[in-house]
């Protein structure tokens, strides 16, 4: 009995002196199409938010959300880079169909970003639902995209911002 006592005591001190961060982990929260839009109706252009989309540039050039940088999930740094990232901000994050904007969240959860939304049906969802995206203006602008994204630290100001402006039917 007393023994029991003691591996009990014993254990709650453990589990105790565990780090609160592991209780307390960042979690991405799933939103829609319609969450999305609204996040991006209230928050978009406020420089505590950022639309971020995880799409190669070439995708990225072919039409994106509104206000979105590009951080390609497939650069071999992308994982530098998004830890680079100000944890002070809020994210949004999106790609195609959702799928590798869900390895991005949950990377971003890993590193302990506090405040991450992924849009779950990605830009399939988002023009499905016919939401207006923005596109590049030519092959020169995507160049400079490449470009920023491989050899340059991230820079949300730096990248495309989609402020060319948001034709329907991407």
């Amino acid at each position: 009995m007393r023994r029991l006592v003691v591996l009990g005591i014993v254990g709650l001190l453990f589990a105790a002196s565990a780090p609160l961060s592991l209780a307390a982990a960042a979690q991405a929260t799933d939103v829609s199409v319609e969450q999305a839009r609204k996040l991006i109706r209230e928050r978009g252009g406020k420089a505590g938010f950022v639309v971020l989309d995880v799409r190669t540039p070439a995708e990225f050039a072919g039409g994106h959300l509104p206000g979105a940088v590009n951080l390609d999930i497939q650069a071999r740094d992308f994982l530098t880079r998004l830890g680079g990232l100000d944890r002070g901000k809020s994210y949004l994050v999106y790609c195609r169909s959702g799928n590798r904007s869900a390895k991005a969240a949950q990377a971003m959860e890993r590193m302990e970003f506090p405040r991450v939304y992924h849009m779950r049906e990605g830009m399939i969802g988002w023009e499905k639902k016919g939401q207006a995206c923005g596109r590049t203006r030519s092959d020169a602008r995507l160049g400079r995209l490449r470009w920023i994204s491989h050899r340059r630290p991230f820079d949300p100001s730096s990248q495309m911002t989609g402020s060319e402006g948001c034709l329907a039917g991407c």
